[in-house]
């Protein structure tokens, strides 16, 4: 996650997708990686760590999580939109 977004709250989604990773923070596209190699069935994850790993690294998230969703299918921009919108609405009242 770039520097600049590491300073306050934000709405973060992680979307995969077949061999690739999309970033959208706030619901606005930010970056895709492609991965391949990754399985969709994982024994052990932890967020930050690479897939396979079976400890944290430095590279592991250091900070607090309001809220964590899992769907089982890859949401639309417009659905990571709207859910962002809707949860950064709640965070500003």
């Amino acid at each position: 996650i770039p520097e600049e977004y590491q300073t306050e709250w934000r709405y973060i989604s992680v979307i995969f997708h077949g061999n690739a990773w999309d970033l959208y923070i706030n619901g606005t596209y930010i970056n895709s990686v492609e991965h391949t190699g990754c399985n969709t069935v994982c024994s052990y994850g932890a967020i930050g760590c690479t897939a396979g790993e079976s400890s944290i690294t430095a590279d592991s998230f250091d900070g607090y999580l309001s809220k964590l969703k899992v769907w089982n299918r890859a949401l639309s921009p417009e659905e990571i939109k709207a859910e962002a919108d809707r949860c950064l609405a709640m965070v500003t009242e």
